[in-house]
């Protein structure tokens, strides 16, 4: 059977925007830390969860970043329904990524489920990886 690349980049996307789904509890408690946070080093991923209380549920957690998406399978999923407005940007560095907030107004349907985009940032280099392999950069979408 062969898998469409329309169809594949759907599914990495259904996946990355739910991994962030998943994290907007847990990053806007982080919001409210002062701890330093790095992808190397004693501050790295796997010790995020003891950085700060507030990063707490990093050591518990099992959707979060940074993922390897190895394997994907081929399945039938909702369509990604966009539905986004031309607004003015409030772009942010916070040292970490160039974070763009969004006001409320524009929306991502998945099936019946609807989420109202709050901002989105960059990474460099990206937290995820697909079958092993790293990426330059990453965009995350963060949802309400």
């Amino acid at each position: 059977m062969s898998f469409h690349p329309h169809r594949k980049m759907s599914f990495v996307r259904f996946v990355l925007c739910t991994t962030v789904l998943s994290l907007l509890e847990t990053a806007a408690s982080a919001q409210q830390s002062k701890a330093h946070w790095s992808y190397t080093g004693e501050d790295s991923p796997a010790n995020w969860g003891k950085l700060d209380a507030a990063y707490s549920t990093c050591s518990v957690g099992k959707r979060q970043s940074p993922i390897n998406i190895a394997k994907p399978k081929t399945t039938d999923l909702p369509a990604l329904q966009f539905h986004y407005r031309a607004v003015p940007l409030d772009i942010i560095d916070n040292g970490h990524t160039i974070q763009v907030d969004y006001p409320a107004g524009s929306t991502l349907k998945v099936g019946d489920k609807t989420y109202t985009l709050k901002q989105f940032h960059f990474h460099h280099p990206s937290e995820e990886q697909i079958n092993g392999k790293g990426y330059d950069m990453v965009a995350h979408r963060a949802c309400r």
